[in-house]
């Protein structure tokens, strides 16, 4: 517990092994975590949260250590929430680019030395007790009762001297020894952050300009994804029809909301169209039967008994609007499937059925349908 107070303390001080330790632990949390349990948008955004929090509490106690101002501290953290941000609302690898811009800053913030000595319990020094965290100092000593006999010679006796120190030299030199390797490591560590904070001290007008460039770079790679190209410049022939195809697929008539937060329509042709709201994405046809591309999870809606239904597509409007195109074929099947099964999934999706027949009754048009 005394641990978790120390990450979310706002007055203590970090060292630059526990800042870059924290930091480091938190991105490489919230990526695996975004990617494989919180998969949804808003679970995401609600684990960002804490995520930008942590990271802010160790930036603020490593800047006050170092003793430089705060506005470098808001800096980082907003940069930081930004490169988690993005990878949640654009589907392009472009959006982990701002992770370049953060690593850069998060290294000289960790090179920064120490304002003054301190002692640190696990890189902390604060109102947070750590004590119980402290390795601690082996002291070896010998028996209280242990009897010396009086010589004459010392020197000449010590090899018979039965309460000789061998047995606890040795072992404080094994503990010494080891004490040795850690400092050693530590000051090897150390040593390397001294180097990169000389390195900083020594360039800053280079890495100034590194900065730049990489806030540039990161600018062009984000926006290059949405620039159009030569080959997507419609035909006048394409220009003709786009009115025409515009107006078969957008029609959508008899609009019926379903129980579970989604709706039905129909196109102009009696097909079925099922319509919700979910996670933000790029607008456009996600699934197409005629070229069989897509999110695969888009190719059919599956029904708790097994049943599955192709759809003819399935496209996003307004960045977070789910169009599921069905063949008028299979509009009468679907419609009672939707009456008659308990739940559905689509695109990723699960929705349940529960109260979608009174639904379907309370519709001219699709209680026509229902056997």
């Amino acid at each position: 517990m005394q641990l978790f107070k120390s990450l979310i303390c706002l007055l203590g001080r970090d060292n630059g092994e526990r800042f870059l330790a924290i930091f480091v632990t938190v991105m490489l949390l919230f990526f695996v975590l975004t990617s494989n349990l919180f998969t949804s948008w808003w679970a995401q955004l609600i684990w960002l949260v804490p995520s930008v929090l942590v990271v802010f509490y160790t930036t603020i106690r490593r800047v006050r250590d170092a003793g430089q101002k705060a506005g470098l501290a808001w800096t980082f953290v907003s940069l930081s929430g930004l490169s988690l941000l993005l990878p949640i609302f654009l589907p392009h690898w472009s959006a982990y680019t701002p992770l370049m811009l953060v690593v850069f800053m998060g290294l000289y913030v960790f090179s920064l030395p120490a304002k003054d000595h301190q002692f640190y319990t696990l890189g902390y020094k604060g109102p947070v007790d750590l004590s119980t965290f402290a390795k601690p100092v082996k002291v070896t000593t010998k028996p209280l009762n242990a009897r010396v006999e009086p010589v004459l010679f010392g020197g000449a006796n010590a090899s018979a001297n039965p309460y000789n120190d061998a047995p606890y030299s040795a072992h404080g030199d094994e503990y010494a020894n080891r004490k040795a390797n850690e400092q050693a490591q530590l000051s090897e560590f150390a040593k390397w952050r001294q180097e990169l904070h000389a390195w900083f001290s020594q360039h800053k007008k280079l890495s100034g300009s590194l900065a730049s460039a990489m806030s540039l770079v990161v600018v062009t790679l984000m926006a290059w994804p949405y620039l159009p190209t030569a080959d997507q410049q419609p035909s006048e022939a394409t220009q003709l029809m786009m009115p025409v195809l515009a107006s078969t697929t957008t029609e959508r008539n008899h609009r019926l909301e379903m129980p579970d937060d989604f709706y039905l329509m129909m196109s102009e042709h009696d097909g079925l169209v099922i319509h919700w709201k979910a996670d933000i994405q790029r607008d456009g046809e996600i699934w197409s039967l005629l070229s069989a591309k897509g999110d695969d999870t888009c190719q059919f809606i599956e029904f708790n008994n097994g049943d599955k239904i192709r759809p003819f597509n399935v496209s996003v409007e307004n960045g977070g609007d789910y169009y599921a195109n069905f063949s008028p074929l299979d509009t009468s099947l679907l419609v009672n499937s939707l009456a008659k099964r308990g739940n559905f999934g689509l695109c990723g999706y699960n929705f349940s059925l529960k109260g979608s027949q009174k639904a379907l009754h309370s519709h001219p048009v699709y209680i026509e349908l229902t056997d």
